[in-house]
């Protein structure tokens, strides 16, 4: 007798397609896969209807089928096998192992899932065998008599990372090739050993990739987790019927936004029969977790006896789902979609099968510009910049590289020089509530000290004020909506506050939510200026008591330029979201509400912090934009007046110098430069928080200013103020402009009388004149002064203040403080019913030499 080979001498493998075995005293092969099948053949199958199980006679004597839907119900239930594999029959022993309701549910589903996979759902494939560069697979068991047909989407995962170009896939005895779409065969190495991924049948010889990459870890967390995840999803709807499912349709969970999804559902309308298609073009699928809910063209369904009928506006419900229209193509070809509660979307299938998270499609990949900035290139060819350092200098901005993307995550690295690097991760799922109508972006960016940050003594007065049209970043920060750069101890260029990327990561809609600041009150004033397709997006970056050096550019002052660079990094973010969702971006318009924390500055030098920081903006800002129009800032007159050292008015009209007024500089910048600076006017009308905090606003006040500066960035009007100034021996006549060009009106009943109505005279001649009265007639003011003063030049000095006492005063509204009694009449009421009439702004006009700021 010959002898054969050991099998002591045979290689040890890790891997097997057969195996050797003894059967009625032969030796065999068999297949690895028949033989699991055996194994397990006291579990058996499961099928819809009896006529399936009766073909199925490959199971040795003993081995449990169910058949779940047959049409006639007394087929429906648990059978036993007899007889060899390939022969014998099935004899039905008794019901299945659920209740009434569990077997009419779970039969309707076996049936419709079956469908449902042949006409657009996701199948599982099995017994993945082959070679990593020739794979082999086959149906999971209850599906397999669907068969391979063009568009049917497979799951797969790879035994072994493929080593070559263009690996290929053979499924019931047809061999296909693995392609990336638009782009060509996948390349070595990219379908990596026990990574799940997505593909769709393109054609009889080819198969395309769409995406994944998921762990080996989450997949077999996925698998395992399947019968008590189901089980919990419906247990209240079917006992116990877990375990048949996952026999029958074999398949496996997904993850979202990185959670996990219990139960998947097919929803078909009211007058679905087997293999229709709805009328949007595809099926429509839901998911249920936790506290996640089933969404079915914008219909929420709770468990799954309640999916009922979809009335005939499928397709306008599904159309208003939250979805990035633009990024993912027509909303009603979104197959799967899942949002939490909240209406954040979590991601879903497209119907050609491209997977998105968050709005960014799965296929996305990270990649280094070769400037030196990271950035995203999505599947549709767009790619979204993330780094901006390598045209933007300053705080935060340095050279990046991108080092992978991951479950909605974007991980970089900064180069920071001869600091080192820092490693970083950003959200880039771009979740936000912007409806498809809007198809342009108006930035609002509120900027200054804490006159424009909420006000919290009070409660929130404005809610949201268009939603899905008017946007803020969800910041941690607070106020809510305020981007804060740096604690009051960290200043450096980069640290963890200046950097936080989860402040920026999703936009809700613009709302005040711990007290009320002027943004969203101006924002609700602004947009019905704006064209019927743009949206806006507000960011706050103002920062209590800091002057005009701590918000400038760092390179401009000698400050930090920490929250200069928040600006630009908020920016950039906003780019980021447009360029993900399809969006165009518009160069930025800004308020500033400043002065009271310079108001012992020179006026010059004020002024020329203003115009720098507005050259920087646009400068900057139209890097990130790509656009070239001014960036025009809307500024407002501080109440708060140091006339200098010496402490008055009359004092330094004898000194060396009269002090130019930081609100004088406020109002003059935006009287020169209209296409850069607009000025809303003076706020000195408006309640504070008397008698403890004569700066700050009430809320009322707060919003009330914000409509004040939407009003003026909307219509583009100069503030009331006085234009012209002339003089005739004791008689100064005043020439007023701007406002809505109504008459002048004296109101001593809303601002006290500070006495002339807020007019001061002061001269250092031999005999100092006074204000002896005034009078307002139309569009003229006509002050008298108690004499002729003479001819004024040189150091002999005449000075008229409008809104300026003579001593230093603080900010203390309409009863104290630097103010006059003179206004407009114009009638607009603000949305809480108050009077927005244009009140003259502080000034000042000198005779005489004004050795610093001339005032023409």
């Amino acid at each position: 007798m010959d002898s054969g080979v050991r099998t002591t001498s045979i290689s040890a493998a890790d891997l097997a397609d057969e195996v050797l075995g003894n059967y009625q005293g032969s030796t065999i092969r068999i297949a690895v896969t028949r033989l699991a099948a055996l194994l397990s053949a006291m579990t058996g199958p499961a099928y819809a209807t009896r006529a399936q199980l009766y073909a199925d006679l490959s199971w040795p004597a003993g081995a449990t089928g169910h058949v779940h839907g047959d049409p006639d119900p007394a087929l429906i239930g648990t059978y036993r096998k007899s007889g060899n594999p390939g022969a014998g029959s099935w004899t039905r022993i008794g019901d299945l192992p659920t209740g009434t309701v569990g077997q009419a549910l779970l039969a309707a589903e076996t049936e419709a899932r079956r469908v449902a996979t042949a006409d657009g759902g996701v199948l599982r494939l099995t017994n993945v065998g082959g070679t990593a560069d020739a794979a082999t697979a086959d149906l999971a068991p209850g599906v397999a008599d669907i068969g391979i047909r063009s568009s049917l989407l497979l799951f797969y995962v790879p035994i072994a990372t493929n080593t070559e170009s263009g690996p290929t896939l053979t499924i019931a005895g047809v061999t296909r090739e693995l392609r990336i779409p638009g782009s060509g065969p996948v390349g070595p190495g990219e379908m990596v050993a026990g990574s799940g991924y997505l593909l769709k049948v393109q054609s009889t010889t080819v198969l395309h990739l769409l995406g994944g990459g998921a762990s080996a870890a989450a997949i077999a967390e996925a698998v395992a987790g399947e019968a008590a995840a189901r089980s919990t999803a419906i247990a209240a709807a079917i006992e116990g019927e877990a375990t048949a499912r996952a026999a029958a349709l074999g398949q496996i969970n997904l993850r979202m936004g990185g959670v996990e999804a219990t139960a998947w559902f097919p929803v078909f309308n009211a007058s679905y029969v087997a293999g229709q298609i709805l009328e949007s073009g595809s099926l429509l699928w839901g998911i249920t977790s936790g506290d996640y809910r089933l969404e079915v063209a914008g219909k929420a369904i709770a468990r799954l006896e309640e999916v009922t009928a979809l009335s005939a506006d499928v397709d306008d419900r599904l159309a208003a789902l939250p979805l990035p229209a633009n990024l993912l193509g027509d909303a009603r070809k979104i197959a799967i979609a899942w949002r939490a509660e909240s209406g954040t979307v979590f991601g879903g299938f497209r119907e050609d099968g491209v997977f998105f998270s968050g709005g960014a499609p799965l296929g996305a990949e990270a990649v280094t510009l070769p400037s030196g900035a990271a950035a995203l290139a999505l599947d549709n060819g767009r790619v979204i910049r993330i780094g901006w350092g390598d045209v933007l200098t300053g705080p935060m901005q340095y050279k990046t590289a991108a080092m992978g993307f991951r479950a909605g995550t974007l991980r970089f690295v900064h180069d920071l020089g001869a600091a080192g690097h820092k490693v970083d991760a950003m959200d880039v799922s771009f979740s936000w509530p912007l409806a498809a109508a809007y198809t342009q972006i108006q930035p609002y960016l509120i900027y200054g000290q804490s006159l424009a940050l909420e006000q919290t003594a009070d409660a929130a007065l404005t809610g949201e004020i268009a939603p899905g049209r008017a946007l803020m970043y969800d910041t941690a920060n607070a106020p809510s909506m305020s981007v804060v750069e740096a604690s009051s101890g960290d200043k450096s260029d980069f640290g963890p506050s200046h950097y936080p990327n989860s402040d920026l990561a999703r936009m809700v809609n613009l709302r005040e939510v711990s007290g009320e600041s002027p943004a969203s009150a101006a924002a609700g004033v602004l947009l019905p200026g704006l064209s019927a397709s743009t949206g806006l997006v507000l960011s706050n970056h103002a920062r209590g008591g800091w002057g005009m050096s701590g918000l400038v550019a760092k390179d401009q002052a000698g400050g930090t330029g920490i929250q200069y660079a928040g600006i630009l990094r908020a920016a950039a973010r906003t780019r980021a979201f447009c360029d993900a969702h399809g969006r165009s971006m518009l160069q930025p318009v800004m308020s500033f509400i400043h002065g009271e924390a310079d108001a012992g500055m020179f006026g010059y030098v004020y002024r020329d912090y203003l115009e720098k920081l507005q050259a920087r903006l646009t400068a900057d800002l139209s890097k990130i934009t790509g656009r070239s129009d001014q960036v025009r800032i809307a500024l407002c007159q501080t109440s708060k007046i140091d006339h200098g050292g010496s402490g008055s008015l009359g004092q330094t009209v004898n000194g060396a110098a009269v002090r130019y007024p930081v609100a004088a500089a406020q109002l003059q910048v935006a009287l020169d430069h209209p296409d850069r600076f607009i000025c809303v006017g003076p706020k000195y009308h408006l309640e504070r928080r008397l008698p403890t905090d004569g700066t700050h606003l009430t809320a009322v006040s707060s919003k009330l200013w914000g409509e004040y500066h939407g009003r003026a960035i909307r219509s583009g009007q100069q503030p009331l103020h006085v234009s012209s100034y002339s003089r005739s021996g004791a008689v100064i006549t005043l020439g007023v402009s701007g406002g809505d060009g109504s008459a002048l009106v004296v109101d001593t009943v809303q601002v006290s009388d500070p006495g002339n109505l807020g007019i001061q005279w002061w001269d250092n001649t031999a005999s100092p004149r006074n204000v002896l009265g005034v009078d307002v007639s139309g569009r003229t003011i006509t002050v008298t002064l108690t004499g002729d003063p003479g001819a004024l030049g040189g150091a002999v000095r005449g000075v008229l203040g409008i809104g300026l006492k003579q001593t230093v005063e603080g900010d203390y509204g309409p009863t104290g403080g630097n103010r006059t009694c003179i206004r407009d009449s114009c009638p607009d009421l603000s949305t809480q019913g108050l009077p927005m009439q244009n009140w003259l702004c502080h000034d000042r006009f000198i005779e005489g030499d004004d050795t610093f700021t001339p005032r023409p």
